[in-house]
């Protein structure tokens, strides 16, 4: 890690967070619950969490979350799903998979968010999974973690900027993700405008030419052409080659040379 400014430090993430209690759902009470899938690692947010009764949720369903709180799964870490818990989920269940990281006083919630989507945590929880058909890290694993820590005031300024900066960013990846529709789109009006004969109206108003018409199509096309079926037909054999007119017939046309 880099020389840190004046007056920051490094700490373990266990010295800057506490754990969420555990608790087992109410059979008739109504809960959002929220699992790995829930996250999305993109945008490090949670979309559309389960909506069921206790009686219904897996029994990974235990940890109680709060609003502030960062979740961080614990299996295939090098996937980083992780997110800061919304006030709208304030109070909602979680499921055991997330190591649960509850900022202590005086830790602004994003500065803890912000350090677990760092590649050098990233690639510090990757280097540590254990297991091969379900890699994971466990909880003690991502509490030991190093991490710079910033006086409170810096802590929220910094989280204000990268707030603006990565919002700008997650713009541009929206926009850049719609490209492909739009080319869609635009390609496919070209080709509409094309052979309806709209993207050479001008041209043909300029130069005083006719509107494409059914005669016209006509005319191009040989009405009278009969379409036969085969590969090749040659003519007779003649000793040293070919001395008369000969006809080829190649996917139904008719192709005729002379010596």
């Amino acid at each position: 890690m880099s020389e840190l400014p004046p007056n920051w430090a490094q700490v373990p993430l266990s010295a800057i967070t506490v754990d969420a209690s555990q608790r087992v759902p109410l059979a008739d009470e109504a809960i959002r619950y929220i699992d790995i899938g829930s996250v999305n690692r993109n945008t490090k947010s949670i979309e559309s969490p389960q909506e069921l009764l206790g009686k219904d949720a897996p029994s990974r369903a235990r940890k109680q979350v709060a609003a502030g709180d960062t979740l961080v799964s614990m299996t295939r870490p090098n996937l980083n799903a992780v997110t800061l818990v919304p006030k709208e989920l304030d109070g909602q269940i979680a499921s055991t998979g997330f190591d649960v990281l509850r900022p202590v006083a005086g830790i602004d919630p994003r500065w803890v968010g912000y350090l677990v989507r760092t590649e050098a945590f990233v690639e510090a929880m990757s280097d540590l999974v254990q297991g091969a058909l379900y890699p994971a890290v466990r909880s003690k694993d991502i509490r030991a973690h190093v991490v710079p820590l910033a006086p409170q005031a810096e802590q929220t300024r910094i989280a204000n900027q990268l707030d603006t900066l990565l919002a700008r960013v997650q713009a541009c990846n929206d926009r850049f993700d719609a490209i492909p529709a739009l080319l869609k789109r635009f390609r496919q009006t070209v080709l509409d405008a094309a052979v309806s004969g709209s993207l050479t109206h001008s041209w043909r108003v300029e130069r005083n030419a006719a509107d494409w018409s059914a005669t016209t199509v006509s005319a191009i096309c040989q009405q009278r052409r009969v379409i036969t079926y085969g590969v090749v037909k040659l003519g007779d054999e003649v000793p040293n080659g070919t001395s008369a007119p000969e006809q080829v017939m190649f996917a139904g046309f008719a192709l005729k040379w002379t010596a």
